[in-house]
């Protein structure tokens, strides 16, 4: 999937598990981190350490991306 980032008309493509953690982690957009996004890093976290389902995650990753108002390209 391609998200937008904060960067106007910037795009980045996140390939598996743990690019979609990294965005999570490192550039999330400042105060729009909720309940959803928290279950998503945790989902997350699980599915890189082999302990969860990859759509599980992708799942929640959008979810979160939805909640924070980030713009996705599927």
């Amino acid at each position: 999937m391609t998200v937008v980032t904060q960067e106007s008309g910037h795009y980045l493509t996140i390939n598996n598990t743990e690019q979609a953690l990294k965005f999570l982690l490192r550039e999330w957009p400042p105060g729009k981190s909720d309940r959803i996004h928290a279950t998503a890093k945790k989902t997350l976290i699980s599915t890189y350490h082999s302990q969860g389902s990859v759509d599980e995650a992708r799942d929640a990753f959008l979810a979160a991306a939805v909640s924070a108002g980030i713009a996705i390209k599927d």
